[in-house]
């Protein structure tokens, strides 16, 4: 057998590695403020952790790390990689944690390498001393460790990747539901006769019961035990509302490929729920055959173990902050999210904020609502908890969520105050933060335990620099073991929770006003909107031929003749191309008409549709070939960006940013510049979706609709611009827009020009 030589210099490196070990910790932090904040709390809390642990090993093993720039000292520890549950570094950017966010339970893993010791675990030292640095708050932001536990290094456990599962808590005053007050009345005197029924089964046990950390100390906790019924249905309706809003269990694809098209009634068995609370289970749904064109709409939560896994994904692009624009396009996958449960945890009383001022002890009762799933948008748990308090209120109708979470559609959602308002609404209450997270593949590898942290009576930590130990299986004898690192974890949640459970203010209660008499009505007539659209559609069918009558004989610009004509000609002789299947995924099949007669403008709504690009041979870029269209029909390319080089200079071109329309006159130094692709749709109505790509040095793109149609106008973030021969420059790289129902032969143009002249850069472009 050969052998091959290794050199002197590697063998050298070998034996200094020798020594050094691989080390994997998880902390768990806890941080929120006292203000409404710029940044990001997550983002800060971690960074003051990170800091605070540099030091902590620096102390520890006596030298600096080497990703600080110190030639003079040796390089003894090196953190190899860090990541927090709450912070979008490995996802994308529109699953980051809303800035005023706060947490209970937020996880940091760091992976280090550092000399192998022989002394005992310095795991109580780095939760003792990182503490010690990390005293004193940072602006506003107060930061608080909670704990710390080794993790296996093989396989490393990355906190944001890894993490199937995160908790959010919203704290709802009773008072804002249907009969608050009344039903606050009724558990804050429930709770006496509770708590003094635990008193007197502790003295017939003669025992006390140990401290439940979900107390808090800030009264009492719902004991599912009343002596009198509750005088509202409202807590009851509110559970079942929120429930609309879950993601239903699927059968696995073994189940459905075997049951095709059976109806079978969906398992509500959401993951880590406990609310066992009647559901509504009557709703069926219709198993879907592998084949089948609506298997989008049912998307499985890929990625998850066990029931987890067989979750359908949801749309919640009505639920994202606005301020995402195309980021929050039902076509960008991330916001297709899975929520597991979304359910009443328990009720708090607190101390009202009217005791005070009124020199009285006065408690308000809270409604602590508990929202798990993969990951959340920005304002997604806000949006839900305002949207169903608006439908408990019956401000909202009760098919709120089933038209909102359609990807088709685009719609308003009511939003509950933040941790300090949004600049209009909120007071000092903290409503938003995060409980907890899982990790549950890490939990099958750790025996099942429910998180990372928790802690059994006969439950203790190895000792060493890390747990090889434990991953070898050492010998009992040289195993060492220690207590738990805090004991003073439970103290820390509760006076944690203590400043996260507060009584709503004034201002926060206005919001139920404007919900009421501003933002539910006009909700309501967008509703109104969706549903009177198929209505519409029905009325222009019966009148489909007079209505395209009318369409022929309106008079165009003579301008578009010649584009028409050859469009027309293509359709005619079937030579329309076939679409990518990139685009494909935002148009919605061709249009039917159910007209009994037909007519010359009704034969010219034929099967061809579909979308293709052709490029400006003027600006063709030399690095990349012209596509297959420009070959195919040269006479249309021409005859399109001479169409536009012709509206640029002549017409009167609109623009749209979504809420306003402007219409000026450009000169000609402010003329449109030749864009370099136009995409081509004839019959191709397309989903709410941005463009790809961005512009070079033309941030517009313009679109203009051709042909005899009625409806199919362009949607811009919900407002609709008819287009037909008359051009509209919007951003359709930043605004989702899509194409409004329409009946006949309907042709669009739309020219832009993406960061790179390649054809693959412009994935959607439409109206």
């Amino acid at each position: 057998s050969s052998c091959t030589s290794i050199p002197i210099d590697q063998l050298q490196e070998r034996e200094e590695n020798a020594s050094v070990t691989r080390n994997s910790i998880a902390f768990k932090i806890a941080y929120f403020s006292s203000r409404q904040t710029e940044v990001s709390l997550a983002e800060v809390a971690g960074k003051c952790f990170m800091d605070a642990f540099r030091k902590t090993l620096e102390d520890y093993y006596g030298t600096k790390s080497n990703n600080q720039e110190d030639n003079n000292e040796k390089k003894q520890f090196n953190i190899i990689t860090t990541s927090q549950v709450s912070v979008t570094k490995q996802r994308h950017k529109s699953l980051s944690q809303e800035k005023n966010c706060a947490a209970l339970g937020d996880i940091i893993t760091i992976h280090y390498s550092a000399p192998r010791r022989s002394t005992e675990s310095p795991l109580k030292f780095f939760f003792e001393t990182t503490k010690k640095y990390m005293k004193g708050n940072i602006g506003n932001v107060q930061v608080i460790l909670l704990d710390v536990t080794w993790l296996p290094t093989k396989p490393f456990l990355h906190a944001e990747p890894d993490c199937t599962q995160r908790v959010y808590h919203y704290l709802l005053p009773l008072k804002w539901l249907p009969d608050g007050k009344l039903i606050e009345s009724w558990w804050l005197n429930e709770e006496k006769d509770a708590q003094l029924l635990q008193i007197q089964e502790k003295e017939k046990r003669n025992t006390t019961d140990t401290e439940n950390v979900n107390g808090v100390g800030l009264g009492g906790i719902h004991t599912g035990r009343f002596t009198s019924k509750p005088p509202s249905t409202s807590l009851r309706t509110l559970a079942k509302i929120l429930r609309g809003a879950v993601s239903d269990t699927l059968p696995n694809r073994k189940v459905r490929r075997r049951d095709g098209t059976k109806k079978r009634k969906p398992k509500n068995q959401h993951a880590d729920d406990d609310d066992d609370d009647d559901d509504d289970d009557n709703n069926e749904y219709t198993a879907l055959e592998e084949n089948s064109n609506d298997q989008s709409k049912f998307k499985m939560a890929s990625g998850r173990y066990g029931a987890l896994a067989n979750k359908q994904r949801k749309p919640f692009h009505n639920y994202a902050d606005p301020s995402l624009q195309g980021d929050a396009s039902p076509n960008n996958e991330p916001v297709w999210r899975v929520l597991d449960s979304a359910k009443i945890a328990r009720l708090c009383s607190v101390p009202s904020s009217s005791s005070s001022s009124l020199g009285k002890e006065e408690e308000e009762v809270i409604c602590i609502l508990e929202f798990r799933g993969d990951s959340f948008l920005p304002q997604q748990v806000r949006r839900i908890v305002g949207t169903s308090i608006a439908m408990a209120h019956g401000w909202l109708p009760a098919n709120m969520f089933d038209v909102s979470l359609d990807k088709d559609v685009f719609l308003e959602t009511v939003l509950a105050p933040s941790s300090f308002g949004d600049g209009k609404h909120g007071g000092g209450s903290i409503r938003l933060y995060m409980e907890e997270s899982r990790f549950h593949f890490d939990q099958l590898c750790r025996g099942g335990k429910k998180s990372l942290f928790e802690r059994h009576q006969n439950d203790v930590v190895n000792k060493g620099d890390s747990n090889e130990n434990e991953q070898k299986g050492g010998d009992d004898n040289n195993e060492k073991k220690e207590e738990i690192v805090n004991e003073n974890y439970t103290q820390d949640i509760k006076w944690v929770q203590s400043q996260l459970y507060s009584s709503s203010s004034n201002e926060e209660d206005v919001w139920l006003e404007e919900v009421r008499d501003v933002i539910a009505p006009r909700i309501r007539k967008q509703l109104a909107a969706v549903s009177n659209l198929h209505q519409k559609q029905q009325q222009q069918e019966q009148n489909l031929d007079q209505l395209l009558l009318q369409k022929q004989q309106t008079h165009f610009p003579d301008c578009y003749n010649a584009t028409l004509a050859l469009l027309r000609n293509i359709v005619e002789t079937n030579r329309w191309p076939d679409t990518s299947v990139a685009r494909s995924k935002v148009i919605r099949s061709l249009p039917s008409s159910s007209s009994s007669t037909t007519t010359e403008a009704s034969k010219a709504s034929s099967p061809s549709s579909g979308s293709f690009t052709v490029v400006n041979p003027k600006r063709q870029v030399s690095s990349y070939n012209l596509p297959l269209a420009n070959a195919l029909f040269p006479d249309l390319v021409k005859a399109v960006f001479e169409l536009e080089e012709t509206l640029s200079k002549e017409h009167t071109l609109k623009q749209t940013d979504g809420k306003t329309l402007l219409e000026h006159s450009k000169e000609e130094e402010q003329r449109r510049p030749p864009s370099s692709h136009c995409a081509i749709n004839c019959n191709a109505q397309f989903t709410p979706h941005v463009d790809s790509g961005r512009g070079s040095g033309q941030s517009l793109s313009m679109i203009v609709g051709l042909g005899d149609y009625i409806g199919g106008e362009l949607a811009v973030e919900g407002s609709m611009y008819d287009i037909r021969y008359e051009p509209l420059e919007f951003d359709g790289w930043k605004l989702r827009h899509w194409t409004n129902m329409y009946q006949g032969e309907r042709f669009s143009l739309v020219w832009f020009t993406p960061a790179e002249f390649s054809v693959d850069a412009a994935t959607t472009q439409e109206g």
